[in-house]
């Protein structure tokens, strides 16, 4: 009698641990997915639209003057090019372009007057360890700051030592 109690016993602390570990992997895998959701989704829904609250560049930035370019990579393999292009004197601003491997461009947008032009200082962007570049620059009138670009190509943010 004293040996079945004692099966029935752990059996129940058996099917119970299993049952917390089943609660804790469903929890984990939630936690996970939505981090993952945060990670991919925050660019698109930022408030903050890219360097220095740009606006998009509506005319053709092939005819601006191109100030710096830099090759983002992964494992050696071009996957996008960051351009700065400035506009014309008197009102000298940065335009940033973003092309695909392929030179398309995915998105130009123009920055605030009151940095002038914006120099791409790294030849070589870092690696972001959660994912993306860290592109250092060189604005004409303030100090220099990052830029932070997420592996598919939209800001994350950028730091700025003001």
């Amino acid at each position: 009698m004293g040996d079945a109690i004692t099966l029935m016993l752990d059996a129940d602390v058996i099917t119970m641990r299993r049952s917390q570990q089943w609660v804790g992997g469903v929890v984990t895998f939630l936690l996970l997915s939505v981090l993952a959701v945060a990670y991919l989704l925050w660019p698109r829904f930022s408030f903050d639209d890219g360097p220095f609250f740009a606006e998009p560049f509506a005319g053709n930035p092939a005819e601006l003057f191109a100030l710096s370019s830099v090759d983002l990579k992964i494992l050696g393999t071009t996957l996008f090019v960051l351009e700065s292009r400035a506009t014309q004197a008197p009102d000298s601003r940065t335009v940033f372009v973003l092309k695909n491997s392929s030179e398309s461009i995915r998105w130009a947008k123009m920055t605030s007057v009151e940095f002038g032009r914006i120099q791409l200082v790294d030849l070589s962007p870092q690696w972001f360890v959660p994912g993306g570049w860290i592109v250092t620059i060189r604005p004409e009138r303030t100090e220099s700051g990052e830029l932070y670009l997420s592996p598919f190509g939209e800001f994350r943010f950028f730091f700025h030592s003001w």
